[in-house]
């Protein structure tokens, strides 16, 4: 039964991770790693090309049996992290023959079972397995590797293990430091699998895998969504072949900006709230004694978990990119590993039932926790395939450019077109695609000058400043070309803060109905995020003459302007003209009454109202000031 054990805990956990996956396209790199594999294509960096090439062979295998590549490639990360699973629970018996103490076959494949289910419960490790993404494979490489050591296998397999480790993913690395300190303190030992003289031939199968990167620049020029047609003489080239391309793909140089780029606190935040949810203090706590107890670890085991935690932890504290978390599972495996020795050291201490009580109540408390904080299900996914349906019965011109400030917006729609084949003539472009591409004003730039019609993927008010945009079908809004700015009421007013009001265009009609004003203003210093503007619409049955020293009357209506997270204030243009459209709604009113216009500005801080500047009136209607 108990060489059974991981062969059971694979197939369990490929059918739990397989019914909560994805069955459809996903967002952002989720979709990317289902067309970019589909087509042998090129990914983000750093390439990961192993995963590329099993990925084609794996999808276009149940391709022949009527299963879809997106469907393909998130059972392929179920499966891997089905195996990770159950290479943890061989792996943690290897660690645990290796102990310093003795501990008997049953109760050792008892931890090590109970050690590799509370890890495949945990949320990451179960998030990404329900996902078409790398880190299971990743986690499969690594526990491949320590089963490897902690077995006394060939040196040739573990070397070229070690090779497909590093080649696949650079998060890798950092374990290569105490690898070879595990290495150099068996040698001493004299025990080590890898003693051999043969050195070199272990370093050239070690390099051998990273042959497999060969595949980018082979396959980079004939990815076809990387080289788009943009007009009749100009191309979108997003991978040109060129050694520093080449270079810039593999070492992932783009993500330099963001080490060392938050707060170490902030960070810090992070991965302990990361190690509460994947790991649990009962675990913490199991691996610190583990961490300690000069009883149970190998010096050599001891350093190379410390090791690989340490340096994972570090790296996770260095980089504040968005899916840090999911790099964090290594340092995850080395916990659990280091629970699974600390709970059968205490059991080693126990003797007949206490022993029992002891395994069950603390087997009970491991899994328990993995229950209560489970990752949600993907199964029922379905929001990537309804925003590629909706854009594409929306029938946008031919040859569009359709925008959106988010790239995992527009990854299901590639897949659309490089998997499906709908709608090849369209362009579906966001900020960064190319390197000048800062924000989604540069970006509509870009595209408007492409001479191709321009069609935002939604509403996003903030670019009303600078562009003239109309609503579309399916939710759409057309580009039209540059905002039409108001010259009829000129004006140099000073709202504070850097504004100054240049211009307006009022309302001359008296009597129900919507009203649109438009506001220009130029900024000379940069905008608080969160500001907001505020046209207010007030009656007052005074003469207008001297009205910004009295009461300005009854308000009748009003237009916020909410910062819009897409093209928030902060992110406008200085020294530049800025329109502002409010739309205000009208009660009806007698003749005789002045129509007062005020605006405002200000920061919503939670609920609290905080002025920003003057308050200003703009004019009135039937006399203008």
């Amino acid at each position: 039964m108990r060489r059974l054990t991981p062969l059971l805990l694979f197939v369990a956990f490929a059918l739990l991770y397989g019914a909560t996956a994805a069955p459809d396209v996903g967002w952002g790199d989720n979709a990317e790693w289902q067309f970019a594999a589909w087509n042998a294509g090129l990914s983000h960096p750093t390439g990961y090309p192993l995963f590329l090439i099993v990925g084609w062979l794996w999808s276009h295998a149940l391709a022949l049996f009527g299963i879809a590549p997106a469907r393909a490639m998130t059972l392929l990360s179920a499966l891997f992290g089905a195996a990770s699973t159950a290479l943890f629970a061989t792996a943690s018996d290897a660690l645990l023959r290796r102990a310093r103490f003795s501990i008997a076959a049953g109760p050792r494949w008892a931890v090590a079972t109970v050690s590799a289910i509370a890890f495949g419960l945990s949320p990451m490790h179960w998030a990404q397995a329900q996902v078409a993404e790398v880190y299971s494979l990743n986690s499969a490489l690594l526990l491949l590797l320590l089963n490897l050591l902690w077995r006394g296998a060939r040196p040739w397999l573990i070397a070229l293990t070690l090779g497909l480790l590093l080649g696949h993913h650079r998060i890798s690395w950092l374990w290569l430091p105490p690898l070879a300190l595990w290495w150099a303190l068996r040698r001493r030992a004299d025990t080590s699998p890898l003693l051999s003289r043969r050195s070199v031939g272990f370093a050239a199968l070690v390099a051998l895998p990273q042959l497999l990167y060969l595949y980018l620049p082979w396959r980079g020029p004939r990815t076809a969504y990387l080289h788009q047609r943009l007009t009749d003489a100009t191309q979108l080239t997003l991978y040109d072949g060129s050694f520093a391309a080449f270079m810039a793909q593999i070492s992932g140089s783009q993500f330099a900006g963001d080490l060392f780029n938050a707060p170490i606190s902030q960070q810090a935040a992070i991965l302990g709230q990361q190690a509460w949810l994947n790991v649990g203090i009962l675990a913490l706590t199991l691996a610190l004694v583990a961490l300690i107890e000069p009883q149970g670890l190998r010096s050599s085991d001891r350093l190379l978990l410390a090791g690989g935690l340490l340096l994972t932890l570090l790296f996770g504290l260095s980089v504040s990119f968005g899916d840090v978390a999911t790099m964090l599972i290594p340092a995850w495996i080395a916990l659990w590993l280091l629970a699974a020795l600390a709970l059968a050291w205490f059991m080693v201490q126990m003797r007949g039932h206490s022993r029992r009580a002891f395994f069950l109540i603390a087997a009970l408390l491991l899994i328990t926790q993995r229950l209560v904080s489970i990752p949600p299900s993907q199964g029922d996914q379905a929001a990537p395939r309804a925003l590629v349906e909706r854009l594409i019965a929306a029938n946008p011109p031919e040859k569009a450019i359709i925008l959106s400030n988010d790239r995992d917006e527009m990854m299901p729609l590639w897949y659309a077109q490089f998997v499906e084949g709908q709608r090849r003539d369209l362009l579906f472009a966001f900020p960064l695609l190319l390197p000048e591409l800062t924000d989604i004003h540069e970006t509509v730039t870009w595209a408007m000058e492409q001479q191709r019609p321009v069609l935002l993927s939604k509403e996003m008010r903030g670019l009303t400043t600078l562009w003239n945009i109309e609503e579309y079908d399916g939710g759409l809004w057309r580009v039209r070309g540059p905002a039409a700015l108001p010259t009829e009421e000129p004006m140099q007013k000073s709202l504070g803060g850097g504004i100054t009001v240049l211009a307006w265009t009022p309302s001359m009609e008296v009597g129900a109905g919507e009203v649109t004003i438009d506001v220009l203003i130029q900024t000379t210093d940069p905008l608080p995020e969160t500001l907001s503007f505020s046209l207010q619409f007030f009656e007052n049955p005074r003469d207008a003459s001297g009205l910004e020293r009295q009461p300005l009357g009854t308000k009748r209506a009003q237009d916020d302007i909410a910062p819009d997270p897409i093209f928030p204030p902060s992110h406008w243009p200085l020294n530049q003209p800025l329109l502002l459209k409010f739309r205000v709604e009208q009660p009806p009113m007698e003749n005789a009454i002045i129509y007062v216009w005020r605006l405002t500005s200000y920061i919503n801080n939670e609920g609290e109202i905080i002025p920003v500047g003057e308050n200003i009136v703009l004019g009135f209607d039937g006399r203008i000031e």
